[in-house]
């Protein structure tokens, strides 16, 4: 029998799979980039660059003023693009 720290691991991966899923569903008629809604991987690496801002410029530009992503909502700040979460 599963000791009921890992029955306490499994049920956090299952809430955090339940909170992603609520949230991708919440967004899903948003255009954007396919993960977005399930995950912030694909801003890392133009964050580590330092090229974050033109990466949302570039975004807004392929999908329009919103933005889905797995980030708190920001305000992009030099256009009106608007990302929520």
């Amino acid at each position: 029998m599963a000791g009921p720290y890992v029955l306490g691991f499994v049920a956090l991966i299952f809430l955090d799979f339940i909170r992603r899923l609520r949230r991708w569903h919440r967004l899903r008629h948003i255009p954007g980039p396919p993960l977005a809604g399930w995950t912030s991987f694909a801003l890392t690496k133009p964050y580590l660059d330092g090229t974050i801002y033109e990466h949302w410029k570039e975004l807004a530009e392929k999908y329009g003023e919103y933005i889905p992503t797995h980030l708190n909502p920001k305000i992009h700040s030099q256009t009106t693009t608007r990302l929520f979460h």
